[in-house]
């Protein structure tokens, strides 16, 4: 009771303008109930017992300032009473405060989540629940801004001032007669020749340093019409050797659509002849009229019917790959003598792509149809658990995003899209054609592929016959640029779109700034493949020849031969195969099995042809091929300005941290930096021992031992040699007399070793 009555007075004296004669009374106040009265006093004498002492105070009103209406127009925030500093929080500074409130919520370890989000953040407690009531809105939001500034696109400047004209023109004619040679074209060994022709053809020059940014790597290609090319396959076999195969998966194919599902001989129209089709019909537009659909010379599945999947590796960098090089647009045949060294690209995501080869259905009234396609979906590396809402707003709801530890798609994630992604699309293609009176239309689809081991898995293909109706079908193994319709451009045109994009992307300043500092997280990276890709499929469907891809390999086949001369695999010239007629013999469901096996094993007298891969074996570290590269292209000796050559080995276990120069055949003397010792194990797999990191950003394994350690410019390849900053006005004065005769530091014959 008393401490009530005590807040009571001192409620009334919140309006004496004095504090210290506030502060004085209360305090005196205090030492008189010190000696509280009798417990049986009552609250009315206890409270004349207090008012006793303290006299009644009155309460100051506050005095505004008088507000004259023909006055000038005074500034009204001299009214305000809030506090004087106030602090403003963004969007995106709202939503990771929700999101620490939203993980607090899911830890049942936490007692008091406003509290704890509180300490954490510094956010009082009733504006975080004021947040939550519009946590919904919040998070939409800030996905939205994070989304507009990651795609935000520069505007092009073409025709911008070159600091060192005289350098690139003399780079792009060593460029050309490098890769005259067939030698290889990479990023290190155009960084490292622009910087010598630089000091060579610019000096004194008054510009800043050579960066060799990215930025500056892409306006080059620009400019001189230069693209990455991936070297030609020169393992695989002879065209005529891999035909038997792909001729027996046609004539098996035929059979298949000759027969119903329940194996009724379905009828086989004849071929007029005027029926031949031509290049300029609608079918290269992927537009078919509806009777065309009903035609019985298509069989068991229409072409509506027939979907293509296969999987694309998306890496982050779309103009990087080790066995790629930049030569002049148009060339039909790339080749490249690696010495050493491999693909520093590394794949970020796997886009698995589904199309089928009709665009629109044109109706009996004359209108178009435009039917959907299904949606591109893509699979990150990890398990997506540590996702913040903000990033999975900021997807582009035009992909499905999967998640596997290694991007791949396994025996997990192949059911997985086809139970979620492909029959969800099923149901809405197939309601789509019910809306626009097209229901006649519907029925079983066919789903061609590669020998993928997780699409030949039975619980796959159970999943895609019961949830969305497809047949399973295989084509022969190794020969997927002959028949896939993916590989017949759809891919590739995926890939040429993302980096356009991409090039877009990095016209802003600020883009390419956060590109080069590496300031781009994991997330930013997944929410920028998200919108690449889904902008990158609808540009391909829109304005390639889907048909086309699917009819070069003979995936548009008919049952009685018509638009047979179509079929046009790469690489060959007036192609045909065994049209056996399917009339003997009935067709069972469970044939489709005994078939696939028969399609996907070449035929018993054809050898087994190599496998293709996406990437060629790196090579050993010191090659010897192509030793016949012109040394006049590569660095010659030299010392960086600012160090010294260290003359003799020194026993060091972890050179982290040195500055070394290494001499890479076709490249010459490069400067790096140390930056990690490997394990035993790695060392016993790549050969080497440290990692080591070029100026240009590129990383590489490199062997750092003293039977290499040589320099000069009689060094042999592989040679490297330790480099030390100078401190002392003796170290400048050492540089100088190096300068003057560099050969004279060369270390003698006995450290050096053959090639």
């Amino acid at each position: 009771m008393v401490s009530r009555l005590l807040g009571d007075l001192l409620h009334e004296a919140v309006g004496i303008s004095e504090k210290r004669q506030r502060d004085r009374k209360v305090s005196m106040l205090r030492e008189k109930l010190s000696s509280p009265p009798e417990p049986t006093s009552t609250k009315h004498d206890l409270h004349e017992f207090i008012s006793g002492y303290i006299p009644p105070i009155k309460k100051a009103t506050k005095k505004r300032p008088f507000l004259d209406q023909n006055s000038a127009p005074q500034d009204l925030r001299a009214l305000n009473s809030g506090a004087k500093r106030r602090r403003s929080y963004s969007v995106t500074e709202k939503a990771e405060v929700l999101q620490l409130l939203q993980n607090a919520e899911s830890d049942a370890s936490v007692h008091n989540k406003h509290a704890k989000v509180e300490a954490d953040t510094g956010v009082s407690q009733s504006l975080i629940s004021k947040w939550g009531r519009d946590r919904n809105t919040i998070f939409r939001s800030a996905a939205e801004v994070k989304t507009a500034n990651l795609l935000r696109c520069g505007t092009k400047t073409p025709g911008a001032n070159r600091w060192w004209p005289l350098a690139e023109e003399q780079l792009y004619k060593e460029i050309v007669q490098r890769r005259s040679r067939n030698r290889r074209v990479a990023k290190r060994w155009i960084v490292v020749r622009m910087r010598a022709l630089i000091r060579e053809l610019h000096p004194g020059c008054d510009k800043p340093a050579f960066r060799a940014s990215e930025g500056w790597k892409i306006r080059f290609c620009k400019r001189y019409n230069l693209v990455p090319r991936r070297k030609s396959n020169l393992k695989a076999k002879p065209i005529l050797e891999r035909l038997p195969a792909l001729q027996h998966f046609h004539t098996v194919f035929r059979k298949m659509l000759s027969y119903s599902s329940s194996g009724m001989l379905l009828p086989i129209p004849a071929v007029s002849h005027n029926q031949s089709v031509s290049a300029d019909t609608e079918h290269d537009r992927g537009v078919l009229h509806e009777d065309d659909l009903r035609d019985p010379k298509w069989g068991r599945f229409a072409p509506h019917q027939r979907f293509n999947v296969d999987q694309v590796p998306l890496p982050f960098v779309f103009h990087a790959g080790g066995a790629d090089t930049y030569d002049t647009k148009g060339v039909a045949r790339v080749q490249v003598a690696e010495n050493g060294g491999g693909s520093m690209s590394k794949r970020q995501a796997t886009a698995q792509l589904c199309f089928r080869p009709v665009k629109a259905i044109k109706k009996k009234d004359g209108s178009l149809l435009k039917l959907i396609q299904p949606k591109p979906a893509i699979i990150f590396r990890g398990q997506g658990k540590r996702v913040s809402t903000v990033e999975k707003l900021a997807w582009n709801p035009g992909v499905d995003v999967l998640w596997q530890h290694n991007a791949w798609v396994d025996r997990a994630i192949a059911p997985a899209w086809a139970g979620d992604c492909f029959a969800k699309f099923v149901d809405e293609a197939d309601q789509q054609l019910k809306d626009a009176s097209l229901g006649d239309l519907v029925g079983g689809n066919l789903m061609i592929q590669d020998n993928l081991d997780a699409q030949k898995e039975e619980t796959y293909k159970n999943v895609l016959k019961q949830k969305a109706r497809t047949t399973s079908w295989y084509g022969p193994k190794d020969r997927t640029d002959l028949w896939q319709a993916d590989d017949q451009g759809y891919g590739r045109e995926h890939k040429r779109q993302c980096n356009r994009l991409q090039e877009d992307w990095l016209e802003d300043d600020d883009n390419l700034s956060r590109w080069e500092d590496n300031k781009l997280s994991v997330g930013d990276k997944r929410v920028l493949l998200t919108h690449w890709l889904t902008d990158s499929n609808s540009k391909v469907n829109q304005d390639c020849d889907l048909y086309r891809y699917h009819e070069k390999g003979g995936c548009m086949m008919t049952v009685n031969g018509w638009g047979d001369e179509r079929i046009t695999p790469e690489g060959t010239s007036g192609y045909s195969f065994d049209t056996v007629q399917a009339t003997v013999g009935g067709w069972k469901s469970e044939d489709y099995t005994e078939v696939q096996k028969e399609v996907g094993d070449p035929p018993p007298n054809e050898a087994e042809p190599g496998v293709l891969s996406e990437q060629e074996d790196e090579g050993d570290l010191y090659d010897d091929e192509g030793a016949e590269a012109d040394e006049a292209t590569e660095a010659a000796w030299y010392i960086p300005d600012g160090f010294l050559v260290v003359e003799s080995f020194v026993e060091e276990k972890n050179r982290v941290g040195q500055q070394i120069l290494f001499h890479w055949q076709g490249s010459g003397w490069c400067q790096c930096v140390v930056k990690t010792l490997l394990t035993p194990a790695q060392q016993r797999k790549t050969g080497a021992n440290f990692e080591v990191k070029y100026e240009d950003g590129d990383r590489a394994n490199n062997l750092l031992v003293a039977d290499t350690y040589a320099y000069g410019e009689s060094a042999p390849y592989g040679s490297w040699v330790h480099l030390k900053k100078m401190t002392r006005v003796a170290d400048t004065v050492a540089a100088e007399v190096v300068g003057r005769g560099r050969a004279a530091y060369a270390l003698g014959a006995d450290r050096q070793r053959s090639t």
